[in-house]
């Protein structure tokens, strides 16, 4: 549960693809993935590889909660967190895969290929369903992280609050950082980890 976050943020670190990147226009955006395309590739694998070491992490996680009573809340958290997942993995592959593409077209033509606006719309709707979807499904397990007792109970209720905090904030800000759905897991983890020492 810690590896995703510290990956995550190692994986743009070297990538050049940092946060203001995502809030350019469309154009430049390609324009950027056109200089720095191997820092696109990076980033993309870097966030498909967290996304697997997170899932395997919620998979552990979701059976501690059941083997520490609470079965029912944990299952369903961890099922509307593979939801979201499957989601935001179709939109990462679509837009891995595209606007590499789209990018070298604009550079030969020094036009945007309009085909490439309805991907980045597909990778916009699957990041706001990730944010959304992955950080409610921690509303729940932190739910079933207070009724287990499996760790402290400030943990479920940190999972409660970021679960709420961060889709309200990414709906108020049309700003989707998917990264942001890797803060829930990261305390969690800590958490873990110290109940366990």
């Amino acid at each position: 549960l810690i590896a995703p976050a510290l990956g995550g943020t190692i994986g743009f670190a070297r990538s050049g693809y940092n946060g203001d990147f995502w809030k350019l226009p469309r154009d430049d955006k390609l324009d950027h993935v056109a200089t720095n395309s191997r820092g696109w590739w990076t980033v993309s694998i870097s966030q498909l590889v967290g996304l697997f070491l997170l899932t395997g992490g919620l998979g552990g996680l979701t059976r501690l909660i059941s083997d520490a009573g609470e079965p029912v809340l944990g299952s369903v958290g961890y099922g509307g967190y593979l939801v979201a997942l499957m989601i935001w993995v179709l939109g990462l592959v679509v837009q891995t895969a595209t606007v590499p593409s789209a990018a070298r077209q604009r550079v030969a033509t020094g036009e945007t290929p309009a085909w490439v606006h309805g991907f980045f719309d597909v990778g916009y709707l699957a990041e706001a369903a990730w944010v959304i979807g992955a950080n409610l499904s921690y509303v729940v397990i932190g739910m079933a992280i207070i009724g287990s007792g499996l760790v402290a109970a400030w943990t479920g209720w940190v999972a409660l609050v970021f679960g709420l905090a961060i889709p309200a904030t990414a709906l108020v800000t049309r700003y989707w950082f998917p990264e942001m759905s890797l803060i829930v897991p990261f305390v969690i983890g800590i958490s873990l980890a110290v109940h366990g020492s």
